[in-house]
């Protein structure tokens, strides 16, 4: 499933920088051929991990926090 009419899967890319307005998401990256490219979206899915980009760079920063969930 690399690529849908609603969505495109984009590996081995490295996010650069992420940024919105009322209306998008914005996000520069790195693609695999070490080419500087923007996305404009409705919603992103930062799939990098907890110490990844999206969280510690975007999320953290704009002060939203993971909260643990205890049994």
């Amino acid at each position: 499933m690399a690529s849908r009419h609603y969505s495109e899967l984009r590996s081995k890319a490295t996010l650069t920088r992420i940024w919105e307005d009322e209306t998008w998401v914005y996000c520069q990256y790195v693609d695999a051929q070490g080419a500087e490219r923007q996305i404009r979206c409705k919603f992103l899915v930062g799939a990098d991990g907890k110490t990844g980009f999206t969280r510690k760079k975007y999320l953290e920063a704009k002060g939203v926090t993971m909260e643990k969930a205890h049994k």
